[in-house]
């Protein structure tokens, strides 16, 4: 007997990335999905965490770059806690306030999935849900609009 290749289930459905999000969110954004799309819903949800770990991070790491000499650094638990990053981010306006239940609930939902084990589909979905918003507003519109205006000036620069 030869084995040729691997076989594997079907996936249920496809979810696309929202655009613009950087590659390493995007890599995990898919595993996610990937995992929710063959009933994995502790792993998706997990995943889902992780990818509100890495935004958060990122934000992070721009909101340093851009305040260097502000008297008002990070705490340590700002820096390496989700809950504290979370929360400053809101406060120094990286994400937006009307995400601040949405991004805590990717973070408890991705908890229970992480230490509990107990996430189920309806979970999942909603993490995902919340997940794809948070991209979209993070990234995505941001981006949008700056293409938009960039071929609007264009435009004018012709004119």
């Amino acid at each position: 007997m030869r084995i040729s290749g691997i076989i594997s289930p079907p996936l249920k459905q496809l979810y696309i990335c929202p655009a613009y999000v950087p590659d390493n969110i995007k890599s995990i954004f898919d595993e996610a999905t990937k995992c929710l799309s063959m009933n994995c819903f502790v792993a998706s949800g997990s995943m889902f965490r992780l990818c509100l770990d890495l935004v958060t991070k990122d934000l992070l790491e721009k909101w340093l770059e851009e305040h260097q000499t502000s008297e008002q650094q990070p705490n340590k638990d700002q820096r390496n806690k989700l809950a504290y990053r979370i929360d400053f981010l809101i406060e120094q306006e990286k994400i937006p306030k009307r995400l601040k239940e949405l991004a805590h609930c990717i973070r408890h939902d991705g908890n229970d999935s992480a230490h509990d084990g107990n996430t189920g589909e309806d979970e999942a979905l909603d993490c995902l849900d919340f997940t794809e918003a948070l991209l979209t507003e993070i990234y995505t519109l941001p981006a949008q609009i700056n293409e938009a205006n960039r071929r609007r000036n264009e435009r004018r620069a012709k004119s």
